[in-house]
């Protein structure tokens, strides 16, 4: 890989840390429980995809993204719902189906705030592969990029999209927001 190449990946790379570095609800405790840490980071994704498919999380669910026996123990697992729900953002609830069973959601009050979370992640992410383009050096990178479109979308659409990021004109930010850090 060039220099050049690699220089413009790092720097979109480190631009998608931004939304865990100014993210505007960082002073929220959901976002401290979900957000600060391995454990909370995948139980963010569990009950992310469970929103995603209108479902509720099960144990089950949580400990399969787990390897129980090295990452984080059944207990730990436990002590972190247990700690989710007298925070009140996630409620727990007795499965329809077994009344032995308990399943957990999202607390309704700060739904918005997670959605307003989530878009200003996927704002600086699409900035960020915008920005990437702006400095793209060599038909590598550019590659990569349509290794990625064309799974999806089929190889003349990949090649439509590439032409299009890579003969946009500079812009400094397509959302006109600028990114302020939290004091």
């Amino acid at each position: 890989m060039r220099i050049k190449d690699f220089r413009s990946l790092a720097e979109a790379e480190v631009m998608t840390y931004e939304h865990y570095l100014n993210a505007p609800h960082q002073d929220k405790d959901w976002f401290k429980y979900f957000l600060r840490d391995f454990k909370g980071y995948r139980f963010f994704t569990v009950f992310l995809m469970a929103e995603a498919k209108g479902k509720a999380v099960k144990l089950n669910d949580i400990y399969t993204i787990f390897d129980t026996a090295k990452d984080v123990g059944e207990e730990s697992i436990k002590k972190k719902i247990q700690q989710g729900v007298e925070m009140k953002i996630i409620h727990r609830h007795t499965c329809d189906e077994d009344q032995r069973t308990k399943q957990y959601h999202l607390n309704d009050k700060i739904i918005n705030e997670i959605g307003e979370y989530l878009s200003y992640a996927q704002e600086l992410r699409i900035t960020n592969i915008l920005d990437a383009f702006e400095d793209v050096y060599s038909m590598n990178v550019i590659k990569s990029f349509h290794t990625l479109f064309s799974p999806r979308f089929g190889d003349a659409m990949a090649t439509g999209i590439i032409q299009t990021l890579t003969s946009a004109p500079t812009i400094d930010n397509i959302f006109e927001k600028k990114v302020v850090p939290l004091k």
